[in-house]
């Protein structure tokens, strides 16, 4: 089973409902905008491609908080958001395309009716269980996620959104295809299956036994001269052969040593 975060275009998403307001003649009401839009995950059984790009079922996520001089814009800024994409793909060497980023603007605190540079809450989202994705945002320091996004920001002529700083970024979560932390899902199939091996030989200990056990005590019975190696090997792997051995050794039995003596009742 795979877990597929579904991106979600907020921009689209507001032009989609506003249409259908006017649409379904709801005049003068109109949204300005989406946000706390959830993922959606999805199971599914195989992998799956994003642009062209095939990817597996696990993923790379985490979060981040950007000091910013104005979250506000930052943060709805869909050129921005295509700019910090890039830049977490950068790090992590992947397609962009496989790369999912929400904005949200964390309100930043006032002074004397002056706003300070407030902070913006980057989460991501990398539709890949590869370890080494993993390592590689686990391995990037704050200031190298800062110049990466700065980077991306000049290159797409934003420079008047310039991260001041980068903090609390959270170790990222791994993953696995079938949900749980890397190597989870596996090796818990793995105990599962030994577990079941286990069982399975106890059983067939305990069923060779209880055979051995019974045509030991036949051979005493009918007294049929054979060590307990040969009757055991014969219970096991010659059983005709073995029924055929006690049959005809029955028939030169007397009928009292087969049935047993008369027993009297007063």
């Amino acid at each position: 089973m795979q877990n597929r975060i579904s991106a979600v275009n907020v921009t689209q998403m507001v032009v989609d409902v506003n249409s259908d307001l006017v649409a379904n003649g709801v005049i003068g009401t109109q949204i300005t905008g989406v946000s706390n839009v959830s993922a959606l995950v999805e199971d599914e059984d195989e992998d799956y491609d994003v642009d062209g790009t095939s990817v597996d079922g696990g993923s790379v996520a985490g979060t981040m908080s950007l000091t910013v001089a104005d979250p506000a814009s930052f943060s709805t800024n869909p050129s921005v958001e295509d700019a910090v994409t890039a830049a977490i793909a950068s790090v992590a060497s992947v397609s962009p395309s496989i790369v999912m980023v929400t904005l949200s603007q964390i309100t930043g605190s006032v002074v004397s009716g002056r706003r300070l540079s407030g902070s913006v809450t980057a989460g991501y989202a990398i539709l890949s269980g590869d370890p080494s994705i993993y390592g590689s945002m686990q391995d990037c320091s704050t200031s190298a996620m800062m110049g990466q996004i700065n980077s991306h920001l000049l290159a797409g002529g934003l420079d008047g959104f310039a991260v001041l700083a980068v903090s609390d970024m959270s170790s990222p979560i791994l993953t696995e295809e079938g949900g749980g932390g890397w190597g989870e899902s596996s090796g818990a199939v793995s105990a599962a299956l030994a577990t079941e091996l286990g069982i399975s030989m106890l059983l067939a200990a305990f069923s060779v036994a209880f055979t051995a056990l019974i045509f030991l005590g036949i051979r005493d019975k009918f007294q049929i001269q054979e060590n307990c190696v040969g009757t055991v090997l014969k219970s096991m792997c010659c059983l005709p052969c073995f029924i055929t051995q006690v049959l005809g050794h029955i028939e030169h039995l007397e009928d009292a040593l087969i049935v047993g003596g008369a027993v009297g009742v007063e």
